[in-house]
């Protein structure tokens, strides 16, 4: 039976405030982020049983989010109001490469 990792995030301003209704995707690498949704997307859920699958998370009111995701790298991928608004490359999830 696979094993999901858990992934916690938040976006927030340069200001430090917290953005809410951001998309947050997350795609495998390398990643064509040129336009929404970026490609190609990596198969994350909403629960930890993997029951669930999910396209993209959105932060709450507080700018965070979560997803689950088998264990590996990922390039996370922020879109506001439609654009990208920025990325984040080799994003580990799990502890890649030790099996667990």
């Amino acid at each position: 039976m696979a094993k999901f990792y858990r992934s916690d995030l938040w976006v927030k301003s340069a200001l430090g405030q917290a953005i809410a209704g951001s998309l947050i995707y997350v795609c495998g690498q390398p990643c064509d982020f040129s336009w929404v949704p970026p490609t190609p997307l990596a198969t994350i859920y909403s629960d930890v049983n993997g029951l669930v699958p999910i396209t993209n998370c959105v932060t709450d009111g507080m700018g965070h989010a979560f997803y689950y995701a088998l264990s590996g790298f990922y390039t996370v991928v922020v879109v506001n109001g439609g654009k990208v608004q920025q990325t984040y490359q080799d994003q580990m999830v799990g502890l890649p490469g030790t099996g667990l």
